[in-house]
């Protein structure tokens, strides 16, 4: 078992539950993003004993994360957003080195890929002009909105494990974030279970497809990553402070978020 991926995945969790904030960027962060589909992928293979020594404390970290401190998350994303969007925007921007030189793009990047990184950037960073459907919990579930849950969950899987893409900014988009936030805080097992279904289907199955293009055209994808990743820039960034004190703490969270990415490179992207 792979203990350290305790701490990895209470930091994918905890993101998690910000819309705006991509787990799948958090991955990449943390320098285990091609592991991790790597590993998903395995579950199918020989090797599946090993895959989960890998997953499994990861999965442990992420469920303790948003159970443990969604209301954390919560409290400071209402109370204190831009601060905290700051901090994960400083940790984005500082990692950005060091992903950089995994990829070797100076060696590596050709005109193509470049063209890849501008066109995932774009692709993420226009969805900043998405408009956020209403925050009203769904009280009255009925087959159809057991339904739209499962594909909510579907498709947002699928986009959190694409870096740059929230997952819970989908839910907000299509309007059952707070349904389902509200349904983790009440221990709603339904609920939970439906969403977790769709969840987990989503995750296999992009997993499946950015596998392939991992293993078949690396420097390609790997340059779409970067421009994922840049694009949530765009997207987190939560626009300049309107008073002294606000952009006083954002810059302080800016800097604490520059410094975490400093620690993680030099933890996590070691050779």
């Amino acid at each position: 078992m792979e203990w350290k991926n305790i701490y990895r995945g209470l930091i994918m969790g905890a993101s998690d539950v910000i819309p705006g904030v991509s787990g799948g960027t958090i991955a990449v962060l943390l320098g285990i993003y091609d592991r991790l589909i790597a590993a998903i992928n395995g579950l199918v293979s020989k090797d599946w004993k090993k895959q989960l020594g890998f997953l499994i404390p990861l999965g442990i970290g992420v469920v303790s994360a948003i159970l443990l401190l969604s209301h954390l998350i919560e409290w400071l994303f209402e109370r204190h957003p831009g601060p905290t969007q700051f901090f994960f925007l400083g940790l984005i921007i500082g990692i950005l080195p060091y992903l950089f030189n995994q990829a070797e793009v100076k060696v590596n990047f050709k005109v193509n890929h470049y063209l890849f990184l501008i066109f995932g950037a774009l692709a993420v960073g226009s969805m900043m002009f998405l408009h956020e459907s209403d925050g009203m919990v769904i009280e009255n579930l009925t087959l159809s909105t057991y339904i739209l849950l499962f594909f909510s969950g579907f498709i947002a899987s699928a986009a959190m494990i694409l870096p740059g893409i929230s997952g819970s900014f989908i839910l907000l988009v299509i309007g059952v974030y707070s349904t389902v936030i509200s349904a983790i805080s009440n221990i709603q097992l339904d609920i939970i279970a439906v969403v977790g279904f769709g969840i987990l289907l989503g995750i296999i199955t992009m997993s499946k497809i950015i596998n392939f293009f991992l293993v078949n055209y690396r420097n390609a994808t790997f340059a779409l990553i970067i421009g994922l990743v840049i694009g949530s820039i765009f997207v987190v960034f939560p626009g300049w402070p309107e008073s002294t004190n606000s952009l006083l703490l954002s810059v302080v969270t800016f800097a604490a978020g520059l410094f975490v990415a400093y620690i993680l490179g030099k933890v996590e992207y070691k050779e």
